[in-house]
Parts: structure tokens; sequence; C-alpha cells
């Protein structure tokens, strides 16, 4: 075993254990991470207090009022594209306060009106390695984001088991939802080293290569804070380190059989999604070796068909033009993960 202590990775030891255990990490300004003990909630950075989202933006939930319905200004005249400006603006705000080197550019490679969102990210004081995140922060409503997918055919085309995961992405796979792509999709690549500029890669992410970070409805648009999704982020990239520096990938995931059976982590989290979560040895090992190669490939190429088609529905670019140069860079590394 490594000298972990030596090699000056105790932080990050400190975080897998804390994600192992199930409790989230605190975040503190300019994105380092120091691991916490606070059980399956989050805290917001430079807050004494614990977030876990119930009280966030008047207590709205999905499939209220300002989640998944315009807001009421609209109704008084006020478009609701310039609400979407105003949110947009409050939330900028507060994360400035939290990450003050971030960039603002409007992303104009689609007809989908966004920000591109660039902070770089500490992660941990006593470690050089840092990453930058690039988040595509839409300036439409979010019920332009949350209209259910068109059925062709019959609904059975469309609809598969909730564990469906091309590549580690967290979304249920259900026609009738429409939230197989996250309100706001981020990316991050490493800064400074050998793999400077090279996308920060990890199993647990959706087909366009943006970071997974949280299960639907654990973060919505509008709903909870956006400093909130950064921290989640930012956890997300500790874990990616974690891997690649350690060996497992620590905490709760989401998956699925494809990535399961090729990583095949006995002691990790399973990838199923279960409610407690159980080691993957003890959970879905078994009946993940007794699907074939085809039933393998086919649930995996229908999870990649419902997420393009729900970013087409939204008029979303899969990588934004912007983004594409900059993942294709970078030691061998391509927007779907080591080149061959």
């Amino acid at each position: 075993m490594r000298n972990t202590s030596f090699l000056g990775l105790d932080e990050l030891v400190a975080f897998g254990r804390t994600s192992d255990q199930m409790r989230q990490p605190f975040v503190d300004v300019g994105g380092f991470i120091v691991p916490g003990d606070v059980a399956a909630e989050f805290i917001r950075p430079g807050n004494e207090g614990v977030n876990n989202g119930t009280e966030a933006r008047g207590q709205a939930a999905e499939g209220t009022e300002g989640a998944g319905s315009p807001p009421a200004e609209a109704a008084s005249g006020t478009t609701p594209h310039t609400v979407g400006l105003r949110m947009i603006s409050r939330e900028l705000e507060e994360l400035l306060r939290y990450h003050p080197e971030l960039e603002v550019e409007r992303d104009g490679s689609s007809g989908f009106p966004a920000l591109l969102v660039q902070l770089p990210v500490g992660l941990f004081r006593g470690l050089s390695v840092r990453a930058q995140l690039v988040l595509e922060l839409p300036l439409v409503d979010r019920h332009r984001l949350s209209y259910p997918l068109a059925r062709c055919g019959s609904s059975s085309h469309l609809v598969a088991p909730a564990s469906i995961a091309p590549v580690g992405c967290a979304f249920t796979a259900s026609a009738s939802i429409g939230r197989h792509v996250p309100d706001v999709r981020a990316w991050a690549f490493w800064m400074g080293g050998p793999l400077g500029g090279a996308p920060v890669q990890s199993h647990h992410r959706y087909p366009d290569s943006s970071i997974c970070a949280c299960m639907p409805g654990q973060w919505i648009l509008g709903v909870h804070p956006l400093v909130d999704y950064v921290s989640m982020c930012i956890t997300w990239i500790a874990k990616a380190l974690h891997e690649q520096e350690l060996g497992f990938y620590p905490g709760p995931q989401h998956y699925g059989p494809r990535t399961r059976r090729l990583r095949d982590q006995r002691q990790e989290f399973c990838g199923c999604g279960r409610l407690p979560p159980k080691r993957y040895g003890e959970c879905c090992r078994g009946s993940d070796q007794h699907l074939t190669c085809w039933e393998v490939a086919a649930l995996d190429a229908l999870a990649v068909m419902m997420y393009r088609s729900e970013l087409d529905r939204q008029r979303r670019s899969f990588i934004p033009a912007s983004l594409i140069g900059r993942l294709a860079r970078g030691a061998g590394y391509g927007p779907f993960g080591r080149a061959a």
C-alpha cells in the first residue's frame, strides 16, 4: 500500500472516507474541499447553516410553480425570458461571492440561449492539483426544459428500466418525465501539470461527457441555489481524482450494467441507484453477469438515444461548439474517454 501521507494525499483520503460514509463535505471559498460530518445534506459554501434544498427559493418543489411551470411574474406582463435573466443574474451574484475568479460569456453555438460560466476549482489546499469548471447555464425558464418527450408509436419503444445509463449518468429512462438531461450541464478540465487542459475523466458521467453531479430532483434550476450545484460538481471532480490516485470511486453512484460489468468494482457502492446503497458485490453483480452482450449493448444504445432526443427537443447542442476543441485536447483524451 502506498504511503499516502508521504504523497500528501491525507486530505484526499479523508475526503474519500467521508464520501464512503454517505457524508457530504464542505466546499469553501475558491472551491477548496474540507471533509465534513453532515450526513445526506448539502452545505452551502460560506454558510454556517445546513441547506438541504427544501428551503431554497421559496420552498418550490418539482412540478410546482417555479419548477415545472412559468413563474407568476409572467402573468403580470413580464416575459418568461426576462424572468429567467433576473434569476440567473441573482444566482451569478451569489456564486461570485464564493468563486470570485469566475468568468461569464454568452454561448452562441446553437439556438439554445445560454451562458458559459467558467471558474477555477482549488480542490484540496494540500495538493497542487487544480481544475477548471465550465457550466452551460440556460437563459430560459425551467418549463422550457421540462416538456415530456414526444412519443413515436408505442410508448414501449421509449420506456426502459431506470437503471439504464450508457457511461454512468444518473437519469431515469422514462419517456413521460423528460428528465434525462440535467438543467445545467457542466464539464471539468485539469489545470497545469502533464494533463493540463485535458478533460477530467470519470465513468460517472452523461453521454456528452458532462458531469453527473446528482440524481434528478436533488437539484432543480430556479428552485435550488446554483452555488449548491457547483459544490456538487466540485465533489464529483474530487471523486474522479480519488479514483485516479487511490483506485476506487467513493460514495453512492448511479450508472448502468455495461459500465458496472466493465469496472467490476465489488467493494464500491453499486451503480443501480438503490437506497440505501449496497456494495456492488452484494447487489447487482450476479444479475449483471447473466446479461448477454446484446442486451447490454441494446440498453446502452437506448439510453444514449433518449438523452440525445431530449437535447434535440430542447434545441441544445450535444456539446457546445466552444467546448469541442478543449474536450479533444490533451494527453490523448477525447470527449468520450482516452483515445485507443
